[in-house]
């Protein structure tokens, strides 16, 4: 090649180098005002939006991270409830900040889900141990990243706190899922959406779809809002709709002048939903899918059957003092000798029954039991109303003292001990292991112990794990609200036993027995459900599962039989909760696991079900006392792979992978760099670039 060739070469080569690095420097500059625009209008639309400012010693300021939207969806199949809570978030400061939500759910209830969404990404969360989530969400908001975690507040079981940080210029939607098993007490289910946002929501909406295949006997649905409800807001906020024998709809819908009429802070409140399914004299209802199932019992139109109790009442010194903030409320002992007239007199004729007050020593009524005649109903009035409250709390002599009445009783009926308290052991022994110890091998699993914690000083702890290892279920009654009504509503509950001693079993081969809940009850009381969940055994080729309900009547032992085909879907499958029978089984053996936690002796004891209890809820993603919900929003340089799927394993875009190197707040960089708002055109610009020099090279070299 001669030199004017190669020199014209030369002169082409630089030109097209040139015009290559232009059109990126170009383009960089292009981006960097594209992005100034954006901040400009971001600027722009906080100023227009922000609360009007004062003069210069008022400077403006953008508020704290606002609600602009929430919504809240429940699915209730076979009594078991899934709620659904999306909330968006907007944070218009121009730095992170941090704001928090407070709610409550009942005491049955577990968290079992919670994501975030930003910029049409869905970031999953995951359950740790509290301590690990709580050092996870520090570490995000020290690097400025959105985070949140949900937590249990304090020691209250039903109080929830969801702790955000939100990064500068961010939106956010938060999708929070909480699961329960609805009990049936008084004869009725009862489900509560407790909605307390803390301002004036733009778009608020509440919905409730029900479920049951059993058939529904009747629904109510209301809202209580505190401090009053206006009727008109109700009437326009509140629909309720029913579909045939089987199916609720309600939904809620406040506008923004609803809430506002209603309170400074808008809505605050229970959306409440009231209802009872049918019920026969059988051995009620299996629902299977997955190879799960969930069985309801609860058989109807049987006679109550007897019962033997016997009241155990605390009358130490500390009885004689006031029964709470109200003066007329008088003391405690007053409050219990309200509370034992009327229960006295609701005891039945057939029924038998005694009396023992203790303090530092024991005092019976009788010295047995006794049939509840009005003779003797009127003597037991006596007793109960000379008490007087003096001494110790020799509670494990007392204890001791109702076991050997009515182990001396050989009647037919299930027996009963209730014991009420205000205080701790404070004479004859103390040891709390002890007194469970020995109170439960003298009970021998023949007698359902019920305990009364009488104040806010009561061993609640003590009566609890008495209870849980009895057969029975401890209260507390609180100062707050009149205690003689809270004692007799309690008794109300018990008051009809109409089986004792029921045992459920299935088919021989067909269930793995170590994975059935509770399955032996020793009492079953009008108004109630048993509750049973298991798993059907691996390899299993039966297409029924047969049941057989048997137990303890009053006229004599009694037999209930059912079949049910295990390959039946549940009607109407897309209107029930996903996997309802395996979250079921998981949430009744979580639910049994932490009364075994709270009640354990020892610490080994309480270190093995803790663990059993933390794996299963790290699993299902339950929130319990032992774990916490957290998603942290992956940083701008961190893998694109962290960024998580609704299953939790990681999810790429591969639709649109050739993009994905940037997003609207600057760019997410991938292994090895990557580039930002431009940088798919910059990669071609570089690329054209090597290819002219190598055609280039080649001409120099012809």
């Amino acid at each position: 090649m001669n030199a004017t060739n190669l020199s014209t070469t030369l002169i082409v080569l630089m030109f097209l180098v040139a015009c290559s690095l232009g059109s990126s420097i170009v383009l960089l500059i292009n981006k960097s005002y594209d992005a100034g625009e954006q901040q400009a209008a971001m600027r722009e639309r906080r100023n227009t939006e922000a609360t009007p400012c004062g003069d210069g010693d008022n400077p403006c300021t953008v508020g704290k991270p606002r609600i602009n939207s929430m919504t809240v969806n429940t699915t209730i199949f076979t009594r078991y409830a899934s709620t659904t809570v999306m909330t968006e978030v907007i944070n218009e400061a121009e730095t992170s900040q941090d704001t928090n939500f407070r709610f409550s759910l009942s005491k049955n209830a577990f968290i079992s889900d919670f994501f975030m969404e930003v910029g049409g990404r869905i970031y999953q969360s995951e359950v740790k141990e509290k301590e690990e989530a709580q050092k996870a969400f520090d570490e995000a908001k020290s690097r400025n990243q959105t985070a949140a975690q949900v937590k249990l507040e304090g020691d209250d079981f039903t109080k929830f706190e969801t702790e955000i940080s939100l990064s500068a210029d961010t939106t956010a939607t938060f999708h929070l899922t909480f699961q329960e098993l609805l009990r049936r007490e008084k004869g009725s289910y009862k489900h509560k959406v407790n909605l307390f946002p803390r301002e004036i929501v733009p778009q608020l909406r509440a919905d409730v779809y029900i479920n049951e295949p059993q058939g529904i006997k009747f629904a109510d649905v209301s809202w209580n809002q505190e401090g009053g409800l206006p009727t008109q807001f109700l009437e326009r906020a509140l629909t309720v709709e029913r579909e045939f024998g089987t199916a609720v709809t309600a939904s809620l819908q406040p506008s923004v002048a609803d809430q506002e009429a209603l309170s400074g802070e808008g809505i605050k409140g229970d959306l409440l939903v009231t209802y009872d399914v049918t019920h026969d004299v059988d051995a009620g209802n299996i629902e299977v899918l997955n190879n799960y199932f969930v069985h309801h019992i609860s058989p109807v139109n049987l006679e109550a059957t007897r019962k033997s109790v016997v009241f155990v009442i605390d009358v130490s010194g500390s009885m004689g003092e006031r029964a709470g903030d109200r003066e007329e409320y008088g003391t405690k002992l007053s409050q219990t000798k309200i509370a034992m007239s009327t229960i006295i007199n609701d005891i039945r004729p057939f029924d038998t029954f005694n009396i023992l007050s203790f303090s530092s020593d024991v005092n019976s009524w009788q010295r047995g039991l006794v049939t509840a005649s009005d003779r003797n109903k009127r003597s037991a009035q006596l007793f109960v109303e000379q008490l007087t409250a003096r001494g110790g709390t020799n509670m494990k002599l007392g204890l001791d003292e109702a076991i050997s009445r009515l182990n001396a009783v050989n009647s037919v009926g299930l027996p009963i001990l209730i014991i009420l308290t205000d205080g701790q052991p404070s004479s004859g022994v103390t040891n709390k292991e002890q007194i469970v110890r020995e109170t439960t091998a003298a009970i021998d699993g023949t007698i359902a112990l019920f305990g009364l914690a009488f104040g806010e000083d009561a061993d609640f702890d003590l009566l609890e794990k008495l209870s849980g290892f009895n057969q029975g279920l401890a209260r507390q009654i609180h100062s707050s609200s009149t205690p003689s009504d809270q004692l007799e509503g309690f008794y109300t509950e018990i008051a009809t036993p109409l089986l004792y001693n029921v045992g459920i079993s299935y088919s021989e081969g067909a269930v793995e027995l170590e994975t059935l809940t509770q399955h032996n009850f020793i009492s079953y009381f009008e108004g109630t459900e048993m509750v049973v969940a298991g798993k059907l055994k691996e390899g299993f080729q039966g297409t029924q599962l047969m049941t057989v309900v048997s137990g303890e009547a009053r006229d004599g032992a009694v037999e209930y039989e059912l079949t049910k085909d295990v390959e039946t879907a549940p009607d109407d499958s897309s209107r029930h909760v996903e996997d309802f029978a395996e979250r079921l089984w998981a949430y009744l053996t979580v639910q049994d696991l932490l009364l075994r936690y709270r009640i354990a002796l020892t610490d080994a004891e309480k270190e093995e079900i803790r663990e059993e209890a933390t794996r299963i809820a790290l699993e299902y993603k339950f929130v319990t006392p032992l774990t916490s919900l957290i998603v942290i929003k992956p940083e701008d340089n961190q893998n694109k792979d962290d960024f998580l799927s609704f299953d939790g394993g990681p999810k790429k875009d591969y639709e649109n992978d050739m993009y994905n190197t940037y997003n609207a707040g600057g760019g997410v960089v991938r292994n090895g760099g990557g580039y930002g708002g431009n940088g798919v055109i910059h990669s071609v610009s570089l690329w054209l670039t090597v290819v002219l020099v190598f055609v280039a090279c080649l001409q120099l070299l012809a």
